[in-house]
């Protein structure tokens, strides 16, 4: 079921929209990002999420732009840019769940408070690890650091020519 719908402007001619769906126990959310596409067009990204009883979260998503940053020591990230198919990306996702012995437990929190909890969290991550730069820092040098856009360049070209990214451990 439908749970949230989330509008963020980026500047002032593109909006991000995403839509959050939760399964009947809490246990499993899909995200589903309407990204813009040149000539006024949209595409689609579709991101599964489940926590764990081991306080670890599952994350499989076909995302084709890269993040290429650091991510929290908890998190099972697996991008599959390739899947189009939001059947074939859960099953993807069950059978993470299932090989790792995760068992599911309910989402405790609103959508836009864990999203803004996990971002929270990714920026203090990644300024801990070079990745971005520190806040006083950054209106002079950017936001992100020299190691940080090889990161990304690096992301960029594995997404695009081998269909998946990179691990991050």
């Amino acid at each position: 079921k439908r749970v949230q719908s989330l509008h963020a402007s980026v500047v002032e001619e593109i909006t991000l929209e995403v839509s959050i769906y939760q399964n009947a126990d809490n246990t499993l959310r899909l995200q589903v990002s309407f990204l813009p596409q040149p000539r006024n067009r949209l595409t689609t990204a579709l991101g599964f999420s489940t926590n764990t009883t081991a306080g670890d979260t599952f994350v499989t998503d076909n995302h084709f732009l890269p993040f290429a940053g650091f991510y929290p020591e908890n998190w099972r990230l697996e991008r599959r840019p390739l899947v189009r198919s939001a059947a074939r990306l859960l099953r993807i996702h069950q059978t993470r769940l299932a090989q790792a012995g995760a068992g599911a437990t309910p989402w405790t929190t609103e959508p836009l408070a864990d999203l803004n909890a996990h971002q929270a969290e990714l920026e203090r991550v990644n300024t801990e690890l070079g990745f971005l730069s520190k806040t006083a820092e950054r209106e002079e040098q950017g936001s992100i650091t020299p190691a940080g856009r090889y990161r990304i360049w690096k992301e960029y070209w594995l997404l695009n020519y081998l269909g998946r990214s990179a691990r991050y451990v």
